[in-house]
């Protein structure tokens, strides 16, 4: 019996894969796994070593499980000496792709998980690297994830995040974010074990995209969203690498932390200080991601709130995104979110705010004028909010009202959205609208609209009414409605409270 088997297994290794899959059609795969742990040391030998050949064949790998193969390797896992070990982990991890369920129930049976996690403090770095890589395969069984937690494998895996093998750190990393993906328990024991500190380091200090894709990814089932713990390791720079090489998924969690960070004036500072962090947030704008898209306008809203984060953004050619991202079409393949246009218009109406930029910003106008007819509120409420910042200055008052803004920002005034309402009014006190459109506000009931606003809590809101007002009362006809509106006591009642913004 011993010198069949050894004919097999000479029989494989003379004839490599095509030989397994001469066997495999022969479905030697169950006479073979018989074999294993067999009482005769080298018929079991020759045996493991025929079936870890076999593994390799894709279609004979559902007949050696089926077989009890997995069953009969993992009993060999206890005890036996390197070379076994090497083969029967092989098998295992060859197995595993084709039913990671069915070995990982097979293994549990002979305590595989125990057995595994003791292999990761062997001394053979190869070892270590195929019982990692054999976890994270079989982690994926949430029974024998937990088995391997319940046998401390997170804690020896996050120990050899510090290995000096490469293929050890990775399979080890892999093995962690299977672990961590599987429920929370399991995540918050992995970060107990410190693998997020040696996962950003990972991160941060290995040049293989492969790897930092993977650090990324366990990084991500480790942290579950909570990517401020990453960021107190290796800052924004570990967030940046996550954002340029994670899946969808993970740009997603990643850009907004970055924009929440960037909301702190604190943790802007910080960033700013490094212009090639600024820059990839800016480039992030272009993602195809509609909700990376978002996260990084939001960002660049928070920045555009730093005079020098201006200056730095103006350098990047922002102006020029901007226009690129609000003129393309809304009902395109990539077309903005609203809440993300919203978050450009803002970015757009600090500039507009800024002496510096101010009169170089004509090329907005007519987006603006567009983005002022827009059904989402914070689309509109910004867009009146750059038209307002931009007319302070007197040479776009005149190309603000050619490009029929007027109209838009009267019609706002309507909004059932009261700060809509304000940013509206503000901007038409300061493009003072032409008598000429009074007839217009008095078909559309605005003029009601501005009576109303007199009233508003806000001086600088009832000033902008009452200018406006006072631009249209030069029209007769205007100025009888108002009158019997009531507009005159409303102001008369202004006045006797004293207060100089509207007087």
């Amino acid at each position: 019996q011993g010198e069949y088997t050894d004919v097999l297994r000479e029989y494989v290794e003379q004839h490599g894969v095509q030989g397994d899959a001469v066997l495999a059609e022969l479905g030697a795969g169950r006479a073979l796994s018989a074999q294993l742990g067999h009482r005769n040391a080298d018929v079991s030998r020759c045996a493991l070593s025929a079936v870890a050949n076999l593994s390799f064949v894709p279609a004979a790998r559902a007949a050696l499980a089926a077989s009890g193969a997995p069953l009969k390797l993992g009993e060999l896992v206890f005890g036996a000496d390197t070379p076994s070990l090497h083969m029967a982990l092989a098998a295992l991890c060859n197995l595993a792709q084709a039913d990671a369920s069915d070995v990982a129930t097979q293994l549990m049976q002979v305590g595989g998980a125990l057995a595994l996690a003791t292999l990761l403090t062997h001394a053979d770095a190869r070892l270590q690297a195929q019982a990692a890589l054999l976890l994270g395969q079989l982690s994926t069984c949430g029974p024998f994830a937990a088995a391997a937690g319940a046998a401390d494998a997170t804690k020896l895996l996050a120990k050899l995040l510090h290995a000096p093998s490469a293929e050890v750190q990775a399979n080890a990393v892999y093995a962690l974010g299977v672990l961590s993906a599987q429920d929370e328990a399991a995540a918050r024991s992995v970060e107990a074990s410190g693998a997020v500190t040696a996962l950003t380091r990972i991160l941060l200090g290995n040049a293989d995209a492969e790897s930092k894709r993977r650090a990324t990814l366990s990084l991500a089932n480790v942290v579950r969203g909570g990517w401020r713990s990453v960021y107190n390791m290796g800052g924004f720079a570990v967030l940046l690498v996550a954002l340029n090489v994670g899946n969808e998924g993970v740009q997603q969690e990643v850009s907004a932390a970055i924009a929440e960070l960037a909301a702190d004036p604190t943790h802007r500072r910080a960033l700013l200080s490094d212009v090639a962090c600024v820059s990839s947030i800016v480039a992030t704008l272009s993602s195809a991601d509609g909700c990376t898209q978002q996260c990084a306008a939001d960002a660049v809203l928070a920045f555009a709130d730093e005079a020098a984060a201006r200056e730095v953004l103006y350098g990047m050619s922002i102006i020029s995104h901007l226009m690129r991202l609000l003129t393309q079409p809304a009902d395109g393949a990539h077309a903005l979110r609203d809440e993300a246009r919203a978050s450009l218009l803002g970015t757009l109406a600090q500039f507009a705010a800024d002496s510096r930029y101010c009169d170089t910003l004509r090329i907005a106008m007519a987006p603006l004028s567009d983005a002022l007819g827009a059904r989402h509120d914070g689309v509109a409420r910004n867009a009146a909010r750059a038209v307002a910042n931009l007319a302070q200055s007197e040479a776009n008052v005149e190309a603000l009202n050619a490009v029929g803004v007027v109209d838009r920002l009267a019609e706002l005034l309507t909004s059932q959205d009261a700060p809509t309402q304000e940013c509206a009014v503000l901007a038409l006190a300061k493009l003072r609208p032409s008598a000429s459109l009074a007839s217009r506000f008095l078909a559309c009931g605005w003029g009601l609209s501005l009576i109303s606003l007199l009233e508003h809590d806000d001086l600088d809101v009832q000033a902008a009414s009452a200018a406006v007002l006072g631009e249209l009362c030069v029209d007769v006809r205007f100025r009888e409605s108002m009158l019997r509106d009531g507009a005159l006591q409303t102001v008369v009642s202004l006045l006797s409270r004293g207060q100089p913004h509207c007087a």
